[in-house]
């Protein structure tokens, strides 16, 4: 049996720049002002794009997940920011995130190469990779509708960034929410 300080959630992402922080703060005030839903907003300062999420991990496979990491050699990118929409629970409307979706066709083929990299250590992704960050987790709304319509007629700022690097980290939860650690950086050629 696995001691449980043995154990670090992890997971590998995008850090964000300054201007999509600024956007995401943004979106989070006019949500807040149109009172359309009940949840959690993700702290800006702590956005991210999860390229893969690892889970709970024994300390001693972190060595092997770090050198699969760095067989990952890829050219830097350019993403820009897309449009709000949401994360929905199976076949209903029951809305789990609302998110600003993230453009760039090499994000899928860099989640892909860091999936397989990891074979055999991490479980393989199920999921189609939608590039995203996470304004808010929805608990509950009073109308559907009305919330997808707010998003639709949301005009996001066209923000384009560079993608130079991907992040190892580690995510602490706590009361206050999530705190991440950086385990290590892998910077794109």
């Amino acid at each position: 049996m696995m001691k449980l300080d043995r154990i670090k959630r992890l997971f590998i992402a995008i850090e964000i720049p300054p201007s999509v922080i600024k956007e995401v703060k943004r979106i989070q005030q006019f949500l807040k002002k149109e009172e359309v839903f009940h949840g959690r907003y993700v702290d800006p300062n702590k956005a991210h794009i999860t390229l893969k999420f690892l889970g709970d991990v024994e300390e001693s496979k972190i060595p092997m997940i770090q050198k699969r990491l760095h067989t990952i050699k890829h050219q830097q990118m350019r993403a820009h920011l897309g449009n709000l929409d949401l994360f929905k629970s199976g076949d209903t409307n029951a809305v789990r995130v609302i998110f600003l979706s993230i453009v760039s066709p090499e994000l899928a083929e860099i989640a892909k190469w860091i999936d397989d990299a990891l074979t055999g250590l991490i479980a393989h992704e199920s999921r189609i990779f939608t590039p995203h960050l996470t304004i808010a987790r929805v608990k509950e709304i009073a109308d559907y509708d009305i919330l997808a319509d707010i998003l639709d007629q949301f005009n996001v700022e066209p923000i384009t960034f560079d993608i130079t690097s991907f992040v190892l980290k580690q995510s602490k939860l706590s009361s206050d929410g999530p705190i991440y650690i950086d385990i290590e950086c892998y910077k794109l050629a």
